[in-house]
């Protein structure tokens, strides 16, 4: 007799015909958990498996109260055609180093919604992949096909790749486009143009999005990006960006047009590295603007020409970027690039640190209610004071202050304040 675990029926080594063989205990069977082996699917690796996993999915659908959990046992559960997703419906391996749903096609998307968008759907211990050098598609899209959201989507412990190196053409493992409060745990995702894409379409939401402890690694060309066009609210916290291709461009891009729409994107205490080394190379890439990031405690590994936070020609307006250890490993890398744009506001780079080969700030510090710490010294007009021993000109603060700027001249006993572009102070005993 086999085991009953998280819901599933494990069958015991050898046994056959489990439907059958099931006892009282598990009479409801049925109403939990649909496993693909019950609608026909081989699960070897060489039968084509998709009308098994699309009956699976359907009738868990159907069932009352219009969801359940498709169970894939351990194997390679092979498909040649596309998987209509629906809401409700969960997906379980027993690990996603033991069930293994491939793809072997070429449709536009391997795992899409059709008509409506996926809401309330989890995938825990599984594995999805493709094997396909000619897929060019995305692996997993859940972007909404009207304009409604597809929400509450939760991935665990699985992993979202293409199977090896030759195997990198698709698009996109995920897909993101008017979705809404989705979260992923320990989630790897690995050998893709580009690993996770929030809005497609400039205009489009992609809020509340959520990676916890998920590996971003080995993804492919020279200018592509692990994660592209997080929107509203989405927030990276305790993962790993490593292992990319030679040359490739980075993690983390907000591309030219979607930065009106780009609030609050949130990095903490997130490996990358080792190496972004491209001439376009870079960590972290705002270069459509962006409205209020934070990005806070990460450790960035930059070799050659690459840096680690690039500001592109769209104004970023609010950034705080604290707190962040700046590696440089070979050539001139840099640590922030702010570029040629004088327009960002509201920022704030304090205490970051470097070593090896490597310039901390670069480009054009901006100074408009922002307080920017060099390594060496503090710039900006937010700076509301400075003692100095002798008089007090705009010079002393690297940027040119506001009027109502307060500093001090110790030779002279003298408070000084700046009115009207003129420095004026008093004499104090």
């Amino acid at each position: 007799m086999g085991t009953y675990d998280r819901q599933i029926y494990l069958p015991a080594v050898l046994e056959t015909g489990w439907g059958t063989n099931v006892n009282a205990n598990f009479s409801r069977l049925a109403d939990l958990a649909y496993n693909v082996k019950a609608y026909g699917a081989a699960v070897d690796g060489v039968t084509n498996d998709t009308a098994a996993v699309q009956a699976a999915e359907d009738a868990a659908a159907a069932s009352p109260g219009g969801g359940g959990i498709v169970f894939f046992p351990g194997g390679v559960t092979y498909c040649t055609g596309q998987i209509t997703k629906k809401s409700g419906v969960s997906w379980r391996g027993i690990g996603p180093g033991a069930s293994i749903l491939r793809y072997v096609g070429t449709a536009a998307n391997f795992i899409a919604p059709s008509g409506s968008p996926v809401n309330n759907w989890s995938v825990d211990e599984l594995r999805i992949d493709y094997d396909n050098a000619a897929f060019t598609g995305t692996l997993v899209d859940l972007s909404s096909p009207t304009t409604a959201a597809g929400s509450r989507v939760v991935f665990r412990r699985s992993i979202l790749m293409g199977r090896s190196s030759s195997s990198k053409a698709a698009a996109a493992l995920l897909k993101l486009d008017r979705a809404a409060n989705c979260a992923f745990y320990d989630v790897d995702f690995a050998f893709a143009d580009v690993a996770v894409y929030g809005a497609t379409t400039a205009g489009h939401f992609s809020n509340l999005i959520a990676f916890h402890g998920c590996h971003f690694g080995n993804m492919g060309a020279l200018t592509l990006m692990a994660v592209r066009n997080p929107v509203q609210s989405w927030a990276f916290e305790d993962c790993t960006f490593e292992a990319l291709s030679s040359g490739a461009a980075g993690g983390i891009e907000v591309q030219a047009g979607f930065g009106s729409s780009v609030n609050n994107l949130n990095v903490f205490n997130s490996w990358m590295g080792d190496v972004v080394d491209g001439n376009a190379g870079a960590w972290i890439r705002l270069i459509g603007g962006e409205q209020g990031a934070s990005i806070t405690g990460n450790r960035f590994a930059v070799a050659n020409s690459g840096t680690g936070i690039l500001f592109g020609g769209n104004a970023v307006l609010g950034a705080t970027i604290t707190g962040n250890y700046f590696n440089g490993n070979a050539g001139t890398p840099k640590g922030i690039d702010f570029g040629a744009t004088t327009g960002h506001k509201w920022i704030t780079a304090l205490g970051n640190f470097v070593g090896g080969p490597i310039t901390l700030i670069n480009g054009t510090i901006p100074t408009a209610d922002c307080l920017i710490d060099t390594g060496s010294t503090t710039q900006g007009e937010m700076i509301s004071h400075k003692v100095k021993a002798g008089a007090i000109t705009d010079a002393d603060f690297g940027a040119t202050p506001a009027d109502g700027t307060l500093a001090v001249d110790s030779t002279n006993n003298k408070i000084m304040v700046r009115i009207g572009g003129t420095w004026k102070g008093v004499v104090v005993a």
